[in-house]
């Protein structure tokens, strides 16, 4: 469809866009619908650029009157209640926070009092101001009291802990048990003590509260297995004196060695050794429990020299000579050969000696006999693995003529025809498992009626 501009179409453009001031896009919608067109707007902006329409737009547009601004309606700022407290409020506020009252309590009491809710901000400011309050005057400490308050730490103040007040229940009672908890529960709720006099008192009776601790019990002592006793009595007696080192002697290690590797049976964990502590055994022997039993004993002398050891082993095999096994002659079979000749070269190391369970020097070494072999068969297996050689690899050479959708199409009928030989297999081996059932239910059905026959005749 031509577009092609007439007068009244330019006339509808110019009253449109001078008088109604419709846009482009919208006058392109009705001129199309109106005139048949196919008009986009940039088409009438050219069309209106050209016959000078947008000047005509401007004039009009600045020959109407601007309008005149709307009355700005005046509103009066509400008035500002501020807080400017009076002397007897500031002393109020003053008075309850002497008195340990914070801001929560403040508020409602001043709102009750005065009938206005304070801010914290207000509340502040006004805790700065001076108050006229008469407060009680403060006894004056002496320069000695306040330089002991100085120096002195601060938990010397503190209340006693739950310790000190239990050692101090032991030593002005004698109670016991919950008796003793309870009565320390009650001193250390009733406050009386501070740290520094309940470390005084208990500094002052220092020994009373540690007389139980002057007869120590005698430890139990070890009970060892009955077969071991005599060993250990052996080694106990071996032991040396340690020297001024306390450092642990190779019969101490050996001592405790082979106690711990000894059966449980009810005996005790630990051994008792003179002048050792629990905790050193313990630790010596977490030390020593992965070592060698060589590092811990001396290494047994030997009581023959070699060459006497030598001349017996000669004595006892005699003058019959030792035979050698060939393992190349007496390990290898036939398809074993026949497969080193076709696949030695196509296996790595690992797979050789997976394949075979031979050290891989021994392969090659069979291999080089077979090559270099005079025998018949050796030489007639070696023409057979050529010619299986040349096979392969001419079949390898004609896989790699074809393309890779050919060689994915006779994959997939190599996978087909498996596929179909599988089915028959197991089709097969379905119809032979039917048959042997049946032929077995069969047999049965044939000995119980000959049974059945032989108690008829009274055989």
């Amino acid at each position: 469809m031509k577009n092609n501009w007439t007068t009244e179409m330019e006339a509808y453009l110019i009253v449109q866009r001078t008088v109604h001031k419709t846009t482009y896009k919208t006058l392109a919608v009705r001129m199309n619908k109106k005139f048949g067109t196919n008009f986009a707007y940039y088409d009438l902006q050219n069309k209106a650029k050209s016959l000078r329409i947008t000047n005509q737009v401007k004039a009009v547009q600045e020959s109407k009157p601007k309008p005149s601004p709307k009355p700005v309606k005046s509103r009066l700022a509400p008035k500002m209640d501020y807080f400017k407290p009076n002397q007897e409020q500031i002393n109020f506020i003053h008075a309850m926070d002497l008195n340990g009252f914070g801001m929560k309590k403040i508020k409602p009491a001043y709102f009750e009092q005065y009938g206005r809710q304070l801010t914290n901000i207000q509340i502040t400011t006004t805790l700065k101001k001076t108050h006229t309050l008469e407060l009680p005057k403060e006894k004056v400490k002496s320069v000695k009291e306040t330089a002991e308050i100085i120096t002195a730490p601060a938990w010397h103040s503190d209340i006693a802990t739950r310790k000190q007040c239990r050692c101090i229940i032991a030593l002005t009672t004698d109670l016991k048990g919950s008796a003793k908890t309870k009565a320390t529960n009650e001193l250390y709720q009733s406050n009386k003590y501070t740290k520094l006099e309940a470390r005084d008192f208990i500094k002052a009776n220092e020994d009373k509260l540690f007389t139980w601790n002057k007869t120590k019990p005698t430890p139990k002592k070890a009970t060892l297995p009955k077969g071991s006793i005599g060993h250990f009595e052996a080694f106990k007696q071996g032991i040396k004196k340690r020297s001024n080192r306390n450092n642990w002697t190779k019969e101490e290690d050996a001592f405790l060695y082979d106690f711990k590797k000894q059966p449980y049976d009810g005996r005790q964990p630990w051994p008792v050794m003179e002048g050792r502590s629990l905790s050193s055994i313990k630790g010596r022997w977490y030390r020593i429990r992965n070592t060698i039993r060589s590092e811990i004993y001396a290494p047994v002398t030997p009581t023959k020299s070699f060459e006497e050891m030598a001349e017996e082993v000669e004595e006892y095999i005699g003058d019959s000579p030792v035979k050698e096994t060939n393992i190349a002659k007496t390990m290898w079979t036939k398809e074993d050969d026949f497969d080193i000749l076709c696949n030695f070269y196509e296996y790595s190391i690992d797979e050789a000696r997976n394949r075979f369970n031979i050290p891989y020097q021994f392969i090659a070494g069979r291999l080089e006999t077979l090559i270099d072999s005079t025998e018949p068969n050796h030489i007639e297996m070696l023409m057979e693995a050529t010619k299986t050689i040349k096979a392969r690899r001419k079949q390898e050479a004609e896989n790699a003529k074809n393309g890779f959708w050919k060689r994915r199409k006779l994959r997939k009928m190599a996978k087909r025809e498996a596929k179909k030989e599988r089915r028959i297999e197991y089709r097969l081996q379905r119809l032979e498992d039917i048959f042997s059932k049946r032929q077995a239910k069969l047999d049965r059905k044939v000995a119980k009626a000959e049974e059945r026959l032989k108690k008829l005749k009274g055989e």
